[in-house]
């Protein structure tokens, strides 16, 4: 936990760690964790707690265990939302049935090679200047680290403090995007004072010392560009939401944040003014009371001067106001400008070689190949293959010689075709006229021919009759 900060040569704040025993044990810790079988096992958890052996006698198992170790501090920051970490108060963290791990100092070492940490002196150092970044990258911190490595340093492993850089990056991230969700007007909100910045901070971070953390990090992000103004008043700008870095800053936005500070300075003589008029008034009345009515009038006096001043004061914050206003509608009005002139381009771009002259070109040759393929399509059409052409007369004889041959010898009707004799009479007008003659022909027909219906069962039917009969009836 980050309650307090001290000050450093470089003029950062390092926020100092609260001791185990002001941090209940459960917060630090998740309980995935708690449970995991390395916590719960006492053989597997004395392996972890122990010093690391050489790495050499036993690969796999010292990966192993750095793993663990390294996801298991990680993890621990992660839900403490710390962005510094130092080995004595991580020590206390895992404390387990009374014992330390032993191990902690090589796994920061090992993190700290592999950049999952990073000491908190070599971040001050960093510079946002791309020229002082050259210098620190390629030559000061090669010869800085043989030293380190040749010569002994006086700082302790117990008092260094590191700086975890996924978790100042995240908390960047926030800040940077509740900044953006402030916003209401970018070429006027996005310039401000650091103090109103980390104020503004402040909400998201534990202490002024992480505040500093995240406002360095920014910076050299390119998220954030610290200057200082004509006044001397420390200016940051922050990118706007749709950038990818910040722009340098530009005269129209200090002109904005001059005009800014003076209703900020205005606001602040109008409440001390109203502040006066009140003990004035407050004073009055007490006058009155005491029936000195001279020195009251007196009072009132100082009172109404004071008022006229605010009144004057608060027409100029109104001034202000409205010409902010302005120049925000100025800058909205000049993107729409943008927007159509950029519409104009592209319409262009896509019409530059069409004119009315080349659409009547085009609908002309169009009618004319519509007109050329409803030609085709008939001449196609009216084209008749040899041996297609047959006579309605053929039709009708071939349908005759069909009814013919389907009909019965004793019931078949003499039919002629159309053509063979029959004058102008059709097929249909003729097979009418036979189809009459054969009912007249079935209704004069006799029914004495017929026989007989039998009166007796089938089976009696054969004995009764007489042999003449059955082959009459056979017949």
């Amino acid at each position: 936990m980050l309650t307090s900060g001290t000050q450093n040569p470089s003029g950062m704040k390092v926020a100092q760690h609260t001791t185990s025993d002001q941090l209940p044990f459960p917060e630090m810790l998740s309980p995935k964790f708690i449970k995991s079988s390395e916590w719960m096992d006492d053989q597997k958890a004395s392996v972890l707690f122990a010093p690391f052996r050489e790495k050499s006698l036993n690969p796999n198992s010292w990966e192993k265990k750095m793993n663990f170790w390294t996801g298991a501090l990680l993890e621990c920051a992660r839900n403490h939302g710390d962005l510094l970490m130092d080995l004595k108060t991580y020590r206390n963290y895992f404390e387990r049935q009374g014992k330390h791990p032993k191990c902690l100092e090589t796994v920061l070492k090992e993190m700290l090679r592999t950049g999952k940490l990073q000491r908190m002196t070599d971040f001050e150092r960093q510079s946002s200047s791309w020229m002082r970044w050259g210098v620190d990258t390629f030559l000061r911190r090669p010869v800085v680290w043989g030293l380190t490595q040749l010569l002994p340093t006086g700082t302790s492993a117990e008092d260094e403090v590191f700086l975890i850089p996924e978790q100042v990056k995240k908390k960047s991230a926030e800040v940077l995007a509740h900044h953006h969700s402030k916003v209401q007007h970018e070429t006027t909100d996005n310039v401000m004072e650091v103090s109103a910045f980390r104020a503004q901070c402040l909400g998201l971070l534990k202490s002024e010392a992480e505040c500093d953390i995240v406002l360095k990090q920014l910076e050299l992000d390119r998220k954030l560009l610290v200057t200082r103004s004509k006044d001397g008043s420390m200016i940051v700008k922050i990118c706007g939401q749709s950038e990818a870095r910040v722009q340098p800053v530009q005269e129209l936005e200090l002109n904005i944040f001059r005009i800014r500070n003076v209703m900020k300075c205005l606001e602040q003589q109008i409440e001390t003014l109203s502040e006066q008029c009140d003990s004035y008034t407050a004073e009055a009345r007490k006058l009155v009371r005491e029936q000195k009515k001279t020195v009251a009038l007196h009072q009132l006096r100082k009172r109404r001067t004071l008022q006229r001043q605010i009144d004057k004061k608060s027409s100029c914050i109104d001034t202000l106001h409205d010409i902010i206003h302005r120049i925000e509608d100025a800058t909205s009005n000049e993107m729409v400008v943008k927007a159509y002139e950029s519409g104009v381009s592209a319409i262009r771009q896509l019409t530059g070689d069409v004119n009315i002259d080349k659409v009547d070109q085009v609908l002309d040759d169009l009618q004319e190949v519509l007109q050329e393929q409803e030609e085709v399509s008939e001449a196609i059409a009216g084209v008749s293959l040899p041996g297609s052409e047959v006579s309605s007369d053929a039709l009708e004889k071939e349908l005759y010689d069909l009814l013919a041959e389907g009909a019965g010898k004793e019931d078949s009707v003499v039919m002629e075709p159309a053509g063979a004799g029959g004058g102008d009479k059709s097929f249909a007008e003729s097979s009418n006229s036979d189809i009459d003659a054969l009912i007249s022909g079935l209704v004069g027909q006799s029914l004495i021919d017929l026989p007989e219906v039998p009166a007796s069962p089938p089976g009696m039917r054969s004995s009764s009759r007489s042999p003449q009969k059955k082959m009459e009836y056979a017949s």
